[in-house]
């Protein structure tokens, strides 16, 4: 009888890593895949800075819009840019709006001074984007008053145009340094306000204590 010495080959640590490392990979190709595959594809750019795909404005009011918008663009190094579609189909809408902005170009090269309004009305969202070169003088948290104060209520009554034209007049003022956020009104945020009231409550109760038996016990006289 004859004995067979066979040796079984099992994977070395080096073989599992490379294993892993290869699977990783294809992992991570097919979710990248599937998400350029699923992203929205973005409307190829226009010459105009008024782009209405969900035409809720009438052909007057975006005229009118266009013109506002074109004659601040050449008086200015800052461009104002409006894209009304009716979804971002699922995609995020902050990043969406930055791809199209990128693609786009909105703002002068090499400034990146533009800014973008965009409204997706089924999917009842909207952001303003402000390029690097804009922020100074429109910041985030006077983009944000003005969706709250200004398009938001206009929008939910059905007036696109009049919050629209609102809103690019106030962005126009800010970046022309015709008056900070301060004018709007409530220029600072509720919720500091109520920080602030807090930290002098917790001040006062602590000098009280201090100044009457310090630690322990109650006040008394």
């Amino acid at each position: 009888m004859i004995k067979m010495n066979c040796r079984m080959k099992f994977p070395t640590i080096r073989d599992r890593k490379m294993s892993y490392g290869v699977n990783f990979i294809l992992l991570f190709g097919l979710v990248l895949l599937s998400f350029f595959a699923q992203a929205k594809e973005i409307p190829k750019k226009t010459r105009f800075l008024v782009n209405d795909y969900a035409h809720v404005l009438s052909d007057a009011e975006r005229r009118a819009l266009e013109q506002k918008l074109v004659a601040y663009d050449d008086t200015t190094s800052t461009q104002i840019a409006v894209v009304i579609e009716k979804s971002t189909e699922g995609d995020d809408i902050f990043d969406y709006a930055i791809r199209l902005a990128e693609k786009w170009g909105i703002g002068q090269e090499g400034k990146d001074n533009g800014v973008l309004i965009y409204i997706a009305t089924e999917d009842r969202k909207l952001r303003i984007l402000t390029g690097y070169g804009a922020e100074p003088t429109l910041t985030d948290a006077m983009a944000k008053r003005i969706i709250e104060r200004i398009l938001i209520p206009a929008i939910r009554k059905g007036n696109y145009y009049e919050g629209l034209d609102k809103a690019t007049t106030k962005i126009i003022q800010l970046t022309a340094g015709e008056f900070s956020a301060d004018d709007e009104g409530g220029g600072i945020e509720p919720i500091l306000i109520f920080a602030l009231i807090l930290l002098l409550f917790f001040l006062f109760v602590y000098l009280a204590s201090k100044g009457n038996g310090g630690k322990g016990g109650g006040y008394y006289r």
